[in-house]
């Protein structure tokens, strides 16, 4: 799974480099991860291990256990795919006896591309269709005619050959997703057979050598294949943690794509760098869903898609039943560059554009039903939109816990969050890229949270949109602006609310909470009332009773209050506690099954509390099924 083999490209005064920290800075990280562990190991106390960490842990541990089980179970797909299923895809192409394609057709946008970039990326696909032998047809929808005249230049000294048009287009400005269609309909004119493919690529990407001999085989080997994509690297202009962090989002991206192949479908085509079959994507429907995109929305109306186009092609191939692939062994590298200086504040723009353009056709997706799109590629996509709100689940409840119980829960939550990605990573790192980046644990943390403030963000407002490059951007009215915002607002506190309930700082609303305002009342037979006698001893005011009516009251568990002086009252001899068997510990002459029964006047709390103390019963006449009653008449210790 693992290849390391990383380039840099040099042109001009420019240098991008491979997505990687330096040697000295991986040391640095992993000194200050290790004291950062070793720290919160030996700081958080061991009192937070005690009754509340239970629902803590519980809080965190149940969807932490979802997701890294469903982790995991991506991570064995793809181990799977890449050792074992794709070999034998690629020895049964490689076997079906290689037939060329009658054509290979390009299209490639370039936008205000930085000359340094398009030269190599352009040189790169000149040197790539010269060198496979077949006719082919470059259009590059550029922006400027300083771009033609460096394409020229290019040809020019690569030495294209003469079945190699070269095609310039020039963009109007109005975004990708006009230039690609009439892109489109240019090759269309020149009548692609059902034997020719069209590569789509994006005027910032390297083709590595040998990426058509490979792609070609697969598609001619399985008919039922519509697209293929490859396998995408970074070189970045930027830091180490800039280029670490695009590393990281190729590496899950890597990791993703090989666990979706091996159900024959994908869940976006990349516009980076994607072959489809030309007949399909020369098919006039194929083009109009690129140009005109959209989606109705229930609140915001109509939504033309203003980015998105690899989605907008995958959509289109997934309605239709065709299937697609991932190619590991197929190298396409991009030059990357964050939209602003700061990571976090570039890692932001960069996810509400991929985020939106997931969650705007995620929908139709997902109304094609599991039968149409396969069970595991339509859960994904339905696991895409909860995870929205489960990755927040963690760091809300530890926040939560801190605030209303001890501070200390943060540290708990920092130990657990740091050692289980620390772990991740260091799957992650040896499994897809065979080295260690010591920077992954911090960033997988970090892609969590701001992957579900985005996504909940964008969710309420899918009108929204921005292309970064051309300074394109879209929104809603204010009307609609302020809806958003109100139901973001609401669905946001709804989270919180019932989490503040799922860790235990309130009690779900039942019949025993609403009994707490009214103790004396009674429920109907067989009624447990362990929780609501819990509450309302919390809730009674120092030194003062609570009157129990005639009847009897059953606990399966003890009661718990850790504020002193609370005292239950009975009614009379009719007032009874009836104490499960599992609860009663064993000596003191007591039998299993006995019913404790009060004579009038108080009974300690502290014959009901669990803890390091012995249970105390004082007072009490005690009963058992199987002999006469018997008057307790000094105190019972029970050990």
């Amino acid at each position: 799974m693992t290849d390391t083999n990383a380039t840099d490209f040099a042109v001009g005064e420019t240098r991008w480099q491979p997505t990687t920290a330096s040697g000295g800075e991986r040391l640095m990280i992993t000194v200050v991860l290790i004291a950062v562990l070793t720290s919160l190991a030996v700081t958080v106390p061991s009192s937070v291990f005690d009754p509340l960490s239970d629902t803590f842990l519980l809080s965190i541990g149940i969807i932490g256990v979802w997701r890294y089980s469903w982790w995991i179970f991506h991570a064995l797909r793809a181990c799977y795919y890449l050792r074992f299923r794709f070999p034998r895809i690629r020895r049964h192409a490689e076997a079906a006896g290689n037939a060329p394609v009658d054509h290979v057709y390009c299209l490639v946008t370039s936008y205000s591309i930085d000359p340094q970039v398009s030269w190599p990326v352009y040189e790169s696909l000149f040197h790539e269709v010269a060198s496979y032998g077949r006719p082919a047809t470059i259009v590059a929808a550029v922006s400027h005619q300083s771009d033609v005249d460096l394409l020229e230049r290019i040809a020019e000294t690569v030495g294209l050959p003469d079945r190699v048009e070269l095609v310039t287009m020039f963009q109007d400005g109005t975004g990708k997703r006009p230039a690609m269609a009439e892109a489109l309909r240019a090759i269309s004119r020149r009548m692609p057979t059902e034997n020719a493919i069209c590569i789509f690529m994006d005027g910032d990407v390297v083709v590595r050598p040998g990426a058509l001999s490979k792609v070609v085989p697969v598609l001619q080997a399985n008919p039922q294949i519509g697209a293929a994509t490859a396998d995408n690297r970074g070189m970045t202009e930027g830091g180490g943690w800039t280029r670490e962090w695009y590393d990281l989002r190729f590496a899950q991206r890597h990791l993703l794509m090989s666990s979706m192949s091996l159900s024959g479908r994908l869940l976006v085509l990349t516009g980076r760098f994607s072959v489809i079959r030309a007949h399909l994507a020369t098919d006039p429907s194929f083009i109009q869903q690129i140009e005109n995109d959209a989606i109705e929305h229930w609140r915001l109306g109509r939504i033309n898609f203003l980015s998105g186009d690899d989605k907008s092609t995958w959509f289109w191939l997934l309605k239709r039943g065709w299937g697609m692939i991932y190619l590991p062994d197929v190298r396409a590298d991009s030059f990357e560059e964050l939209p602003a200086s700061n990571l976090v504040v570039g890692a932001v723009s960069l996810l509400k554009r991929w985020y939106g353009n997931m969650l705007r056709t995620s929908d139709r997706a997902i109304a094609l039903g599991p039968h149409r799109m396969g069970l595991f590629p339509w859960w994904c996509l339905v696991d895409q939109r909860l995870s929205m709100w489960t990755s927040l689940v963690g760091p809300v409840v530890a926040i939560i816990l801190a605030i209303t119980y001890d501070p200390a829960f943060l540290l708990v939550y920092g130990l657990w969050i740091l050692g289980t990605r620390t772990v991740v990573g260091s799957i992650l790192c040896l499994l897809v890229r065979g080295r260690w980046a010591p920077h992954w644990p911090w960033m997988l943390f970090m892609n969590q949270i701001l992957g579900g403030v985005v996504k909940s963000f964008v969710f309420f407002r899918m009108d929204r949109q921005k292309w970064t490059r051309q300074e394109i951007t879209t929104s809603g009215s204010g009307s609609a602006g302020s809806g958003s915002a109100v139901l973001h607002g609401l669905a946001l506190a709804c989270f919180a609310s019932l989490l503040v309930m799922y860790s235990g700082t309130v009690e779900w609303p039942n019949a025993a909470t609403v009994r707490v305002s009214f103790p004396e009342s009674r429920g109907g037979p067989g009624q447990e009332d362990s929780s609501w006698l819990d509450i309302a001893l919390e809730r009674l005011p120092t030194d003062r009773a609570l009157p129990l009516t005639d009847g009897t009251y059953r606990l399966t568990r003890l009661v718990r209050s850790e504020r002193p002086g609370r005292v239950l009252v009975g009614a009379g001899s009719d007032t009874r506690l009836e104490v499960h068997s599992g609860m009663l510990v064993t000596g003191g002459g007591v039998s299993d099954g006995a019913t404790f029964c009060p004579p009038a006047g108080t009974l300690p709390v502290a014959c009901l509390l669990g803890g390091p103390k012995p249970l105390e019963l004082r007072n009490l006449v005690v009963r058992t099924h199987a002999e006469p009653a018997r008057d307790a008449t000094a105190a019972a210790i029970l050990p």
